[in-house]
């Protein structure tokens, strides 16, 4: 019996799970009161859904307690719905899904909320916050994992308009194309956390901010992977004209690894400057891209990219699964296979079994693959959730790439469910009651393994026949100089043999000489009692090691093994170099895809002198695109002509030259860049190679589209010389998505006026808004500065130019009858807009604006210098300066309009009426 209640005594503690007082979460808290505790055994629980209106705790106990949802919320919001105060400890919630593509794990509808030692996987949305500007949610020591319905719009995190949110000691990851993390509170606190896109990862944004706020992002280790549906790391501001009052940025002692070509730290579209100091970066130049306002002092950039810490954040319960057992899961899959095959992964009571999979298999055809999973999987129920994770549609039944789930045995049994189509990316979860006994006969495989341990342990991956069957592991210290070894055994019914066993070494770290080097050594392998291998063999560089075994002693197959001193050739990459050599000859290391494949190598090839030299490197990188990084490791510069630099000209990956890819490294840092096996010629037609020299300047673009039957497509010109064409790559504005795209300008610019443009060029047009192709230049930076109001979208063909000053003489620089931004250098600069609606913006000497009465036009003119820029009156005019102080009057943000004719209007931001004199015309 329940002990009675009265004003004053205790808290109740109600049970929930096999022989306990409830037997569903749900009648549990319909019978709570506040202050309640409701303790939840370890274990599945499907479909029990619940809202609370009582102040109570909920926490499982003996483990994690799962929530599993195979079928939409009846109240079509979450598993758990939270109105007022609640906490919760040690549950995780998975595969709510709802008809708006908004199932949460928990729906947060008020009040503050608590959670603790929680998993949230595999839903639309893990946590989904309404707005309470009264309540706060305080997350601890909890991940979040594999959230979004693949639409943009829903996340791991989404927290509406509350008083404050705090985010700390979690991992949050592997968001499907939302953002890891979207808030909206007035305060965040974002601290001690691991926020990263995964290897595979489609995420946008790691943390969106999109009202501003009071925000603090500190001690944190964020990723940004290669296939982001966006690039930055950090979105602040954007999504409302007004960001909340007092907002501020502060960003602190923070990792950023950036493993993708185009991330960016930081996309700020407020006025308020992000404060970042004390961090450290890994894969951006040694200036580190931003749009928008920044201070940043203090950053360390990193040569080589640390290992990140994939473990589980809970604390006090364990949620493992031994993925080499008795039990066999099997899945029939299928697919469509447009421009590549359907890749998916499985995951079975949460636990991902193995890594990501292809399918070849012709659903068309009537064909079907097998895919097979061993584990200690025990007598159920179980769930199993199979995650589609690369949808690619191009308009039309004949350009669909589709995955089908054609049946599911759990040991020969079949499971029953909506077995069929996935026709876009996300989860299916399959209940299974029971797993019957397999048949099978049960074997044993027994690997020691040991290490050379620079800077950290040797990690590796156990598959046999191609299938994974372990996660990530690590050798424990077992270092080979000391003869020591882990020990690793796997249980399973592996069926009979031959089998193939790998060993895949992953984090191969080399620091310049033998005893600054990361190794992995497989000393003896053994396979039902039979020895296949007791002499040690070594692994230098990630890759697989592949022994042969079987149940009667079968004699050893050497496996082929790749060294630094030469590993197999399936790749070649040349990199064609030249320095300027003061005390010393530069020196640099290269990785790709974040893995050193070379020591610190000295260049001999005067610049100078027009001398390059090329240097060669072989080895099985896999299918692309890959990250190649050349790093600069010894910069000297004791003033002009005695400056160490180091110059990549070019890059030739496979016999494909990739000269467009070049970078002048005048400090230590990075280049990075994005090379694949050689285009077919279609595919190389589509992108004109620059011819021009290393970088003097960095601009950034941010670009998005509508797009309708493709992509949109754009080229970058430099005083009408094409210097780069490409697509947008799916980024769609109306979903707020933007594709950065950088571009290096060349050095020796000649002095004078020089236009870069970026045009459209491929517009289409179906006869309604909803079939239109269309261009959006959302914004644009230049060295990291960003330009203001170079955002213009473009619904034909043309052109957005910006029109800018080099060398320190006088230049004139002449508008069009379009929109255009000009951009004074830092000589003198003579500054004619022209009609349209243009920005004019101040450079570093006496500059000149010019103005027609006459013109139809709307100019900003952006950092005015009184005293030292003027304004010029069209001379033929018979309006006067004089008469123009007169008229002028202010904005609602307090800068000066000029009203210089019947229909132009020029804009001095920055500058208020009382400062406006005839003094300052000429």
């Amino acid at each position: 019996m329940r002990p009675l209640r009265s004003r004053g005594l205790k808290m109740t503690i109600l049970t929930v799970g096999q022989g306990q007082e409830f037997s569903t979460l749900h009648d549990a808290v319909a019978a709570s009161q506040n202050g309640d505790v409701i303790q939840v055994q370890a274990g599945n629980y499907f479909n029990d859904f619940a809202e609370v209106n009582t102040k109570i705790t909920i926490e499982g106990v003996g483990g994690i307690a799962n929530f599993i949802a195979t079928e939409a919320p009846p109240n079509g919001k979450a598993i758990l719905t939270t109105d007022t105060d609640v906490t919760i400890d040690h549950l995780a919630f998975s595969g709510a899904q709802d008809g708006d593509n908004n199932g949460a794990g928990i729906r947060y509808q008020g009040g503050n909320l608590v959670i603790t030692n929680s998993w949230f996987h595999d839903n639309q949305d893990g946590l989904l916050a309404n707005a309470d500007p009264n309540g706060s949610i305080t997350i601890d020591n909890s991940e979040f994992d594999h959230n979004g319905a693949g639409d943009g719009q829903s996340h791991n995190i989404y927290v509406g308009e509350v008083g404050k949110l705090t985010v700390t000691n979690s991992y949050l990851h592997d968001a499907s194309v939302g953002h890891e993390l979207k808030s909206r509170a007035l305060v965040d606190v974002i601290e001690n956390n691991r926020i990263a896109d995964g290897v595979s990862g489609t995420a946008s944004y790691d943390i969106d901010l999109p009202d501003g706020g009071d925000a603090t992002i500190a001690n944190n280790v964020i990723e940004k992977g290669l296939y982001a549906s966006n690039t930055p790391m950090i979105h602040f501001g954007g999504e409302t004209a007004t960001p909340y009052a007092n907002s501020s940025l502060e960003v602190g002692n923070n990792v950023f690894l950036n493993d993708n070509p185009k991330g960016i730290l930081l996309f700020n579209q407020t006025d308020v400057a992000g404060q970042f100091s004390d961090n450290q970066a890994y894969g951006f130049p040694s200036t580190i891209p931003s749009i928008g306002p920044i201070s940043d002092t203090g950053t360390t950039v990193l040569t080589s990219e640390p290992d990140l810490d994939t473990a589980h954040p809970f604390t006090g319960a364990t949620v493992t699964q031994d993925f080499a057992g008795p039990d066999t899961l099997t899945l029939s899959l299928s697919e469509d296979a447009f421009e590549g095959d359907a890749q998916f992964i499985v995951r079975l009571d949460g636990e991902q079994l193995g890594g990501p999979q292809s399918i070849s298999a012709s659903h068309a055809a009537g064909q079907t693959e097998d895919f097979t999973f061993h584990g200690n999987f025990g007598s159920g129920p179980h769930v199993v959730q199979v995650t589609y994770l690369n949808d690619l549609y191009g308009g039309d039944a004949q350009h669909d790439r589709n995955m089908y789930v054609d049946g599911i045995s759990l040991n020969g049994a079949q499971i029953t469910g909506d077995i069929g189509e996935m026709l876009s990316q996300g989860t299916a979860a399959f209940a299974a009651p029971s797993a019957p006994a397999s048949d099978n006969g049960e074997d044993t495989l027994v690997l020691k393994l040991s290490e050379d341990a620079y800077q950290g342990d040797a990690d590796f991956v156990v598959s046999i026949d191609g299938n994974p069957v372990t996660g990530v592991l690590s050798t424990d210290g077992a270092l080979a100089s000391d003869g020591a070894s882990r020990t690793v055994t796997l249980h399973g019914r592996f069926g009979a043999g031959p089998h193939d066993v790998g060993v895949t070494f992953v984090n191969d770290c080399w620091g310049g000489d033998p005893s600054h080097d990361r190794n992995l050594y497989v000393d003896s392998v053994e396979y039902d009692g039979n020895s296949f291998r007791n002499t040690q063999i070594g692994q230098y560089l990630n890759g697989t090691l592949h022994f042969t075994v079987d149940g009667q002693g079968s004699p050893v197959e050497t496996p082929t093994v790749a060294t630094s001193s030469g590993p197999p050739s399936a790749d070649t990459l040349v990199l064609n170099l030249s320095e300027d050599a003061f005390a010393g000859d530069a020196q640099f290391i290269v990785s790709v895809d974040g893995q050193q494949i070379s020591g610190p190598t000295s260049v001999t090839a005067l610049r100078s002198a027009g001398q390059s030299q090329n240097l060669t490197y072989t080895g099985v990188f896999g299918s692309g695109p890959h990250h190649v990084s050349v790093s600069f490791i010894n910069d000297a510069y004791e003033g002009p002509g005695e400056d160490r630099n180091l110059y990549l000209n070019s890059i030739t990956f496979d016999g494909q030259l990739h000269q467009e890819d070049n970078a002048a490294l005048y400090s230590n840092g990075s280049a990075t860049f994005v090379v694949s096996q050689p285009p077919s010629p279609q595919a190389a037609a589509s992108t004109m190679p620059s011819t021009t020299a290393a970088p003097a300047m960095a601009v950034t673009l941010s670009l998005s589209e509508d797009a309708w039957n493709g992509d949109a497509n754009f080229s970058l010109a430099l005083d009408g010389e094409v210097l780069q064409m490409g697509a947008v790559d799916g980024a769609s504005h109306s979903l707020g998505q933007t594709d950065f795209v950088s571009l290096q300008l060349p050095a020796g610019l000649a002095p004078g006026a020089h236009d870069l443009s970026v045009s459209f060029t491929n517009d289409a047009w179906g006869g309604s808004p909803d079939t239109d192709r269309n261009l959006y230049v959302d914004a644009a930076s230049i060295n990291g500065v960003s330009l203001p109001d170079f955002n213009a979208a473009l619904f034909t063909n043309g052109a957005r130019h910006l029109l800018f000053a080099t060398g320190d003489a006088e230049v004139m620089l002449t508008g069009g009858d379009g929109d255009d931004l000009l951009l004074g250098g830092a000589g003198p600069t003579i500054m004619d807009a022209g009609a349209g609606t243009n920005r004019l913006w101040s450079g570093a000497g006496a500059d000149e604006f010019r103005f027609h009465s006459a013109d139809v036009a709307q100019d900003f003119v952006y950092g005015f210098k009184i005293g030292t820029d003027s304004i010029h009156l069209d001379p033929n005019s018979s309006v006067t300066p004089e008469a123009v102080v007169a008229g002028a009057s202010a904005d609602v943000s307090g800068n000066t309009i000029l009203h210089i004719g019947p229909q132009h209007d020029v804009t001095l931001v920055g500058i208020s009426p009382t400062q406006v004199t005839a003094a300052l015309f000429n």
